[in-house]
């Protein structure tokens, strides 16, 4: 479950970022991309920020208010997502190949985030991802966890 929730926020923060920066000068690819970026890089900064402050959760907070902007970002110019929509849509009827070959990848990506288990090393030996072992050790350093191996 919480898979899905990180993927929605995600999905969320990309949107509205996307939707935000989106100019009629830009193309859309270019809007995305950035929309993309910059989440991550804000997702990041929230990250690096709360634990050199010593409070972890303070990332939940913040990611939380990003949501929030996000959302009322979305609803503000919800045209541009309908824009989107369109164009993706007329993309699809007129490179049908294209787009069913990119669906394959597309599809196993989807399935390897939401319903495929783990089998990377750090999963298989803790169970959890890194960034939930930061968060439950409070520390970047978790000297407890890690092993030399």
């Amino acid at each position: 479950m919480i898979v899905v929730i990180s993927i929605l926020e995600i999905l969320l923060l990309c949107l509205g970022a996307s939707v935000l920066i989106y100019r009629t000068q830009l193309r859309i690819s270019e809007a995305l991309s950035s929309g993309i970026i910059i989440t991550f890089i804000t997702l990041s900064l929230i990250f690096q920020t709360a634990f050199l402050l010593g409070q972890p959760n303070l990332a939940f907070a913040l990611e939380g208010v990003l949501i929030i902007i996000s959302l009322f970002i979305l609803k503000k110019r919800s045209k541009y997502l309908i824009y989107f929509y369109q164009r993706f849509k007329n993309f699809s009827s007129q490179y049908k190949l294209i787009v069913g070959l990119l669906s394959i990848p597309w599809t196993y990506l989807g399935l390897q985030a939401v319903l495929l288990p783990p089998a990377n090393w750090d999963s298989m030996t803790y169970n959890l991802a890194r960034v939930m072992l930061f968060q439950q050790e409070k520390s970047l350093y978790l000297t407890e966890i890690t092993t030399h191996r």
